[in-house]
């Protein structure tokens, strides 16, 4: 691993102290229940409804690391030596590339995104872009050496932190678990006087988003260079329900709506409201904008709009600029 020198002066006086010094990972938080996740959330609207339409940002990145480039521009920080690190890169060659790392033994370290990172696309205004939360594919190739994993951002230079994700419910075998968690929904604490504090996670703290990662800490017998890793690490899209407008224009019906970035649209017709199928040429409907579908009158139909989560994986974003 190749030390990231260029974080040193930026992080070295913030960041508090983790399993080094406490010997385990927030020590007074539980660990995070169990709970089925679906990586997409649908919410249907119907046509004749009209709601509160939100900003449009962009939205709902994530980060393959498909790209070397784009892997080495994320950063690992090593609880151990307290220094800042060029994560390693595709663990599993299976095609399927990763960031990892490794862990001593009653240690941890963090996998992170900054400024430097993925041309910046995981760091700003939360608020504005409605980012509900973060999600990700974690691994560890020795689970009960894993003590546990949480995800942590940096807002005004105070880091957040997630309730840990830990055994039984998460990491009960050796490879990957998927780790989901919500700014709204989900408790987070800071690091205040020596002990973790639950705080509400605002709109002012989420508009000015400086890192976000994952922590990964190790049992005291954990074996020696435990390997973790992250994959697929997204920003949630909040869902932003659209007005819809309804226009006769001759003999069609305009059905009229904004798109946000972020999502995926689809129109449904019903003729009975029980059973529900895609308006053709309707479906999948992506983008960022005034969208207008137009259906005959003739169509006798009744009409919804179903939104679904959308994500966008993050380009190559080329060699760092010597």
């Amino acid at each position: 691993m190749n030390q990231r020198t260029f974080h040193d002066d930026r992080k070295v006086n913030i960041r508090p102290p983790f399993a080094v010094s406490l010997g385990e990972p927030h020590p007074i938080l539980p660990v995070k229940p169990f709970h089925f996740a679906f990586p997409l959330v649908t919410r249907f609207i119907a046509i004749a409804i009209l709601t509160t339409s939100a900003m449009s940002q962009v939205r709902g990145g994530y980060e393959t690391f498909t790209s070397e480039n784009n892997a080495d521009s994320w950063g690992l920080y090593d609880f151990s030596d307290g220094l800042f690190y060029t994560p390693a890169w595709d663990f599993s060659q299976i095609g399927n590339p990763e960031i990892y790392g490794f862990v001593t033994p009653n240690s941890g370290i963090s996998l992170f995104a900054d400024t430097y990172s993925s041309d910046a696309s995981f760091v700003g205004d939360f608020s504005a872009k409605k980012i509900s939360g973060l999600s990700c594919d974690a691994y560890a190739d020795d689970a009960i050496s894993l003590l546990g994993a949480d995800f942590y951002f940096v807002s005004n230079e105070i880091f957040y932190f997630s309730i840990v994700f830990g055994y039984p419910d998460y990491f009960a075998s050796d490879g990957w678990d998927y780790m989901e968690t919500s700014f709204r929904d989900d408790p987070w604490f800071i690091f205040e006087n020596g002990e973790f504090m639950e705080v509400e996670i605002t709109d002012a703290i989420l508009s000015n988003i400086t890192e976000v990662g994952v922590d990964f800490y190790s049992t005291s017998d954990a074996t020696e260079d435990l390997v973790v890793a992250i994959d697929n690490f997204s920003l949630i899209p909040e869902i932003i329900v659209p007005e819809v407008s309804i226009l006769k224009n001759g003999d069609t019906m305009e059905l009229g709506f904004q798109l946000e970035t972020g999502q995926i649209h689809d129109i449904l017709q019903s003729p009975n409201l029980s059973v529900w199928s895609e308006l053709p040429a309707y479906e999948g409907i992506t983008g960022d904008g005034p969208f207008t579908a137009s259906v005959p009158i003739s169509v006798r139909n009744f009409f919804r709009l179903a939104i679904n989560e959308f994500f966008t994986p993050i380009p190559d974003i080329g060699p760092p600029t010597p």
